[in-house]
């Protein structure tokens, strides 16, 4: 199995061309999800050319961005999407457009920053594969609140 893996941030990001695909599993499906939108909508890398690193995680003013899935990863500043992996205040920030993290972590960010902390929301669950984009990713426990 081949990707790159963060278990100690919360989140593993795979590239869907070293694993079968995944479909969104349990997930809302729906025109009103910004995650679903975005499945497709990126070019196809064929799967014979090898990806680096930086092809599915790297660093921009606003944090660690995945151009494959079309999201950041706890970002600093406010994205249009925003892949959460868990609810520390160095982590877990108000004012994204769509926030993708698991049910725990949604409940922290409303209770510290109010219900509208974001315009859009969508519950992950642990350990359940979700396509975003060009990607698989898969909310693993942080080891800590």
């Amino acid at each position: 199995m081949g990707g790159i893996s963060a278990y100690e941030r919360g989140f593993e990001v795979t590239s869907p061309h070293l694993l079968a695909p995944w479909e969104w599993g349990a997930l809302p499906r729906g025109p009103a999800s910004p995650w679903r939108e975005l499945s497709g909508a990126l070019p196809h890398i064929p799967s014979a050319m090898p990806l680096a690193a930086a092809d599915i995680l790297t660093l921009t003013p606003q944090g660690l961005y995945c151009p494959l899935g079309g999201f950041h990863v706890d970002p600093t500043r406010p994205v249009p999407r925003a892949l959460i992996t868990h609810g520390h205040s160095d982590h877990a920030r108000a004012g994204h457009d769509a926030v993708l993290a698991t049910d725990q972590t949604l409940a922290i960010m409303a209770v510290r920053y109010g219900e509208d902390f974001c315009r859009t929301r969508q519950m992950a669950p642990l350990h359940e594969a979700i396509r975003v984009g060009d990607v698989t990713v898969r909310f693993v426990p942080a080891g800590h609140v």
